[in-house]
């Protein structure tokens, strides 16, 4: 009986000694997580392009409407304002033809937007810029073109 004894205290003292290291190794895997800075800049300018192309912008007529192509003539500074607005960024939307000409520039003037131009030399800002090819309708004719999305945040 004594020698049973002396056999399970140093299991016990195994076993707990594994579910510890355990633990602290998943403490210190969490921590590491939740202490990382995620960069999210590109993720928000992406959806902000998204749902300019498939929801705000969306071309419509008396039949149906069209997602993925957008009505120039709903491009404007008011329209861009109310799809899409967060206090901790700023963006302005350019349309490009496929030749590189500029169409159309909206800037919602935003508060962060007057940082826009001097963003890739500040570190106290995160720029991205998104660009996706896209339809556009102007006087009835579908054209090819650039939608061009450039997105400011603080850091």
């Amino acid at each position: 009986m004594g020698s049973k004894v002396a056999f399970d205290a140093p299991r016990w003292i195994i076993d707990f000694s594994i579910t510890f290291i355990l633990a602290v190794f998943i403490l210190i895997i969490a921590l590491v997580f939740v202490n990382e800075k995620i960069d999210t800049n590109p993720i928000e300018a992406d959806n902000i392009i998204k749902n300019l192309v498939y929801s705000c912008l969306v071309y419509s007529d008396e039949v149906s409407s069209y997602p993925g192509v957008i009505d120039i003539n709903k491009l404007s500074k008011d329209r861009i304002k109310s799809c899409f607005s967060k206090d901790s960024l700023g963006y302005t939307v350019s349309l490009y033809d496929l030749e590189g000409n500029l169409i159309r520039n909206i800037d919602p003037e935003f508060n962060l937007n007057v940082f826009i131009p001097i963003c890739e030399g500040n570190k106290d800002f995160i720029c991205s810029e998104n660009k996706e090819f896209i339809l556009y309708m102007n006087d009835n004719k579908k054209f090819n073109g650039i939608l061009s999305v450039v997105v400011i945040s603080r850091v």
